[in-house]
């Protein structure tokens, strides 16, 4: 078997390289299956090319240990353009809108997704291609914002998850009470830059509810879907976070939809059905008062 490894073509571009071990059963094909590989590793969504490192478009066609042999080991891979992408004012609007894409998806929380997007910007836009006007320059500004503050509340969140689980993990409680502030401070912080996160949503509630901060766990909970905290059985929940959700919505005011997300756990949970039906009916004679 033998090895290839695959760059990409632009010289800024911070994508890993692939390294490839090809199989026997590749033997005679052609280029397009390097291509496929790379684009499926790296999500790519665009018409790719195969190339030599002087950027030497290689056929899709031609087997690959012919590329090999004529190019060595390490070949790249770029992405074809429209013939308008050569046109400066598409680029520009088209990192506009990339960019735009990218906040939206950064505000839900899909982190890569936007480090995607603003790379792409940033590293393959206008001023990346030589554009010097000021609207190119303040679009990779824009970009290279947007992926700081990208990769700033993933931090944030991976922070709070973190502190969660460290918390489980002593019997300390002023320790556990620690892990659980910073837990909640990095979801505050991370939920400044995306708002619209479930994920943050449920540390941040996660946090104030073992906290017993009820109201503020009902306000962090907000109207969404509450979800079972699922327990370490399958089909099963885990009881103590459940609990710790459904107190915050009736102490938050709420009693009749504490009982209603019981029920609807129930439903859904055959192993915890009859604790999740206890609680339900709990908390609907607790609405009734």
């Amino acid at each position: 078997m033998r090895t290839v490894v695959l760059k990409t073509l632009l010289s800024k571009e911070r994508t890993a390289p692939l390294k490839l071990t090809i199989p026997e059963s590749w033997g005679g094909a052609p280029c397009s299956k390097l291509i496929k590989a790379w684009s499926k590793r790296k999500q790519c969504s665009g018409e790719l090319y195969l190339a030599s490192n002087d950027g030497t478009p290689i056929p899709e066609d031609w087997p690959w240990e012919a590329a090999v042999e004529l190019y060595g080991s390490t070949l790249r891979v770029g992405e074809r353009r429209d013939a308008d992408d050569d046109d400066p004012a598409k680029r520009r609007d088209d990192d506009a809108a990339t960019n735009a894409r990218a906040a939206s998806l950064l505000r839900r929380g899909a982190f890569d997704e936007a480090d995607r997007a603003f790379r792409r910007v940033l590293e393959g836009g206008a001023a990346a291609l030589g554009d010097a006007s000021g609207a190119a320059g303040d679009a990779a500004t824009v970009a290279s914002e947007g992926l700081d503050a990208t990769t700033a509340c993933a931090a944030d969140v991976a922070t709070a998850r973190r502190e969660l689980l460290r918390a489980d993990g002593t019997d300390d409680g002023a320790e556990v009470t620690r892990r659980l502030e910073r837990a909640l401070a990095a979801a505050r912080v991370a939920k400044q830059t995306a708002p619209e996160s479930a994920e943050i949503k449920k540390l941040e509630a996660a946090a104030l509810c073992r906290l017993k901060r009820w109201p503020e766990a009902a306000t962090a909970l907000g109207g969404d879907e509450v979800d079972a905290p699922k327990g370490a059985v399958p089909n099963t929940i885990d009881r103590r976070d459940a609990l710790d959700l459904l107190k915050a919505l009736c102490y938050g005011g709420d009693a009749a939809r504490a009982a209603r997300v019981a029920s609807a756990w129930a439903a859904r949970f055959a192993r915890s059905r009859d604790w999740c039906a206890s609680q339900a009916r709990r908390f609907g004679s607790v609405a009734e008062l």
